[in-house]
């Protein structure tokens, strides 16, 4: 599961006392983002959806002191698509958010929060074992 460290990452840093909050708020934020050297199906050209790889991710400028998180769209994904011959290397492009996702089944609340269950300790604030880390 190429999403295990950013998920734990995540989890880190969100301060909730519940369990169920604090897998879905982690649930809410990836699910609508992706994350480099992720497997996903990507649209460079045509309506052609192709498996690719994220190799870097950019985002819109904003002020330095602003600190609002930016919201999912507002990223853009570059991507190498696999080539169909093993031997060749893939397509490279930059595709915006809406030409990028996973494939269906591959991230769901319930693989989130099972997966969360294996790793966090329960105490006043909700965080993940030292072990994991």
């Amino acid at each position: 599961m190429e999403l295990r460290i950013p998920i734990l990452y995540l989890a880190t840093k969100t301060k909730r006392c519940s369990f169920a909050e604090m897998s879905e708020d982690v649930f809410n934020f990836v699910r609508e983002r992706f994350f480099v050297g992720e497997t996903v199906e990507a649209c460079l050209e045509g309506d052609q959806w192709r498996e690719a790889h994220v190799l870097s991710i950019t985002a819109q400028k904003q002020r330095p002191d602003n600190k609002s998180m930016l919201p999912p769209a507002a990223y853009c994904y570059e991507v190498e698509q696999f080539a169909d011959d093993p031997t060749e290397s893939g397509q490279i492009g930059t595709a915006p958010h809406d030409r990028v996702r996973r494939r269906k089944g591959i991230y769901t609340r319930d693989k989130n929060r099972l997966f969360l269950k294996q790793f966090v300790a329960p105490g006043t604030v909700i965080g993940v074992k030292r072990a994991a880390l």
